[in-house]
């Protein structure tokens, strides 16, 4: 796979309702808040009109990034895949490789999960520095290389630029 080219699109999830945390098993049933459904339609309305070439969606099987997952799905108008690498604590380069290469096709793929996995494998792919993703927000990296990952920082968008206000 080196030599491979991808856009890779890191999303956390929207702001949801801690109900219980405790254990993985309650903190998985987690959903997303009014407000944080209500902010994720925005960004998806904008992320739409800029035509981005999304291909697939794959979600951590958490309720609140699957919600996620699906409200981006709609205005993108493109599939949703469950992955079970993109766990809560659980993603990392490994959970990444395993992800792309189920999709070696795919040149535009969106991942939906959660922090702080998200920055440390982004940081990771990038070769070092210190990310922090804000729920909605999503990360960029146009990679050359899936095996290993590695690949440039393109953007970090907060939920703010994309229609979401606070």
């Amino acid at each position: 796979m080196t030599g491979t080219k991808i856009n890779i699109y890191l999303v956390r999830h929207g702001e949801y309702v801690d109900l219980g945390s405790s254990t993985v098993e309650q903190d998985s049933q987690n959903r997303l808040s009014v407000q944080g459904i209500d902010k994720l339609q925005k960004q998806a309305k904008i992320l739409a009109k800029w035509n981005l070439p999304i291909e697939r969606i794959v979600t951590s099987p958490f309720v609140r990034a699957r919600q996620t997952a699906e409200i981006l799905a709609e205005s993108l108008k493109v599939p949703v895949d469950e992955h079970t690498a993109l766990t809560r604590t659980s993603f990392n380069v490994q959970a990444l490789r395993q992800i792309l290469s189920k999709y070696p096709q795919t040149e535009h793929l969106m991942l939906v999960g959660h922090e702080s996995d998200l920055s440390t494998v982004a940081s990771t792919v990038i070769g070092g520095g210190n990310l922090e993703l804000a729920r909605g927000g999503i990360i960029r990296i146009a990679s050359s290389s899936v095996e290993p990952p590695l690949g440039k920082l393109i953007w970090l968008l907060a939920p703010e630029v994309m229609g979401a206000k606070a």
